[in-house]
């Protein structure tokens, strides 16, 4: 491979570095994945999220491995316009060749007249690397912006099902109806919804808060034609009087 080749790489990798620099910066400062990684999960969010956060962390790993080689190469390629043939191939190992490491495990020694585990390391070229941490994420963004949606999408209509539940529930009171099933069982499924958006909010339907409206609704219609009733019998005591 030639000196322009191997500049080409090296360039191309320099822009990556930044790139990838860039997404790992948003991802950190998102205020949903922070919201993600700060919060007992449960079900279906926890399910996605745990894979998700672990490859978050290896690709800041990934990243570090990448950043490192790349300015190990700008610092061998320096401003010359030739190199030697030695320093070449030094370069031409980074950017072209398995430096990356993967991964370290424990495997079994083949040889029988040994015991033990032993350790293998997997290791993978920069070319290699770039779709592997695009990969990881691309699947910390999916979640990410999954359980944004079911907050955005939840949260306004269950924070105004809660104030007009509260609303009736003084009005009931004032009007001396202590017991309204409606308002207990809206006040019941508040509760559970509000619960599950905040540990699995995949699992919410982002409809849930339609029918605790339209329960509202009907039980305030109710309430409104109580208590127009109970001032005109009151009027029509007055005028009885």
């Amino acid at each position: 491979m030639t000196l322009d080749d191997l500049d080409r790489r090296l360039t191309a990798y320099v822009q990556a570095v930044d790139s990838m620099s860039t997404n790992l910066v948003e991802l950190d400062e998102d205020p949903n994945c922070k919201l993600l990684a700060d919060t007992t999960l449960t079900g279906m969010t926890a399910a996605r999220w745990a894979p998700a956060a672990e490859a978050l962390a290896q690709t800041w790993g990934w990243f570090s491995q990448l950043k490192d080689l790349v300015t190990q190469a700008q610092q061998i390629r320096g401003t010359r316009s030739h190199l030697p043939a030695d320093v070449l191939d030094a370069l031409a190992r980074i950017l072209c060749g398995p430096c990356v490491e993967l991964a370290t495990g424990q495997v079994p020694i083949a040889d029988g007249h040994l015991r033990g585990p032993t350790q293998t390391t997997l290791r993978c070229s920069l070319d290699d690397l770039l779709p592997r941490m695009s990969s990881a994420l691309n699947q910390v963004k999916a979640i990410t912006k999954a359980t944004a949606q079911a907050w955005d999408a939840l949260l306004p209509p269950l924070q105004a099902a809660a104030a007009e539940q509260k609303r009736l529930s003084d009005l009931a009171r004032s009007l001396a109806e202590t017991h309204v099933p409606e308002l207990n069982g809206v006040r019941a499924e508040l509760d559970r919804l509000t619960d599950a958006l905040a540990t699995d909010p995949l699992s919410v339907d982002v409809r849930g808060a339609d029918g605790l409206l339209r329960t509202l609704a009907a039980t305030a219609a109710d309430l409104d034609r109580l208590a127009l009733l109970r001032e005109h019998a009151a009027t029509e005591a007055d005028r009885a009087r």
